[in-house]
């Protein structure tokens, strides 16, 4: 029996305790790493595609390669009243509602300046048991990752989304 090794230290969401974590924690934390990057330096599909075919153009490349999708681009926005997505959705407002006047723990919370920096945008990512979700905040999208759900669940309309975020990021602001 192989023993994995003991990852490196949770940036963007907790291992266990014994330092060893599940292939499906590991696959979720290296997603929610990706998305923290993506929504960063977040612009619409067609903005980002303009930028790279320029970036190829000035880098004396005439025939690029067409442009990578990125994690955001792949998210499917789920009913948000399915059992599963309100049920997250729900538990982000009594966390949110909890961490008010809080210091979070950064291995289940963090917040990221977004560029430009002149815009206050920031990156938020919070992680809980079975699920994480990463958005920019205000007017970007908000990404959630469900164990047991494959793919990527973009929750960008959802109505109580805005007030959480704001409660979160007053709670993660020093």
């Amino acid at each position: 029996m192989r023993i994995p090794p003991k990852p490196g230290p949770a940036q963007y969401g907790p291992t266990r305790r014994s330092g060893h974590e599940d292939e499906p924690v590991a696959a979720r934390r290296a997603a929610t790493g990706r998305l923290v990057e993506e929504l960063v330096d977040w612009r619409p599909w067609e903005e980002h595609r303009e930028r790279y075919l320029w970036d190829e153009y000035n880098d004396g490349i005439n025939d690029p390669e067409p442009c990578e999708l990125r994690f955001v681009d792949l998210a499917v926005a789920p009913p948000l009243d399915h059992p599963i997505v309100a049920a997250m959705l729900l538990e982000l407002s009594e966390y949110a509602a909890e961490a008010a006047g809080q210091r979070l723990l950064p291995d289940r919370a963090g917040m990221r300046s977004a560029w430009p920096p002149a815009a206050d945008a920031v990156v938020v990512w919070v992680t809980v048991a079975w699920w994480t979700l990463v958005a920019r905040h205000p007017g970007g999208p908000a990404v959630a990752l469900l164990d047991g759900v494959q793919g990527l669940h973009d929750v960008t309309r959802a109505p109580s989304l805005g007030a959480a975020l704001d409660q979160l990021v007053a709670a993660l602001t020093p």
